[in-house]
């Protein structure tokens, strides 16, 4: 069995738009209601939020799918 991030599920849905509004309403509805620890939701949801393009929303998004395989670069 393989184990993935709950951001998978959302990829063709972010792929699909770029109203960053759209997408960081998918995010934030997703991660809030997942089982990942309240610390780092928080922390997820904080971030999603100061983003400001599309760029920056979409990078950061798949920069945690990255991270949760082992490949995240920091920020």
């Amino acid at each position: 069995m393989e184990i993935k991030s709950i951001l998978n599920q959302i990829v063709g849905e972010i792929n699909n738009t770029e109203d960053i509004e759209v997408i960081k309403n998918i995010f934030v509805k997703r991660v809030s209601e997942s089982k990942i620890n309240e610390k780092d939701k928080r922390k997820m949801l904080n971030i999603i939020r100061l983003q400001d393009t599309y760029k920056k929303v979409i990078s950061y998004i798949y920069n945690c799918l990255l991270k949760y395989e082992g490949c995240g670069v920091c920020r």
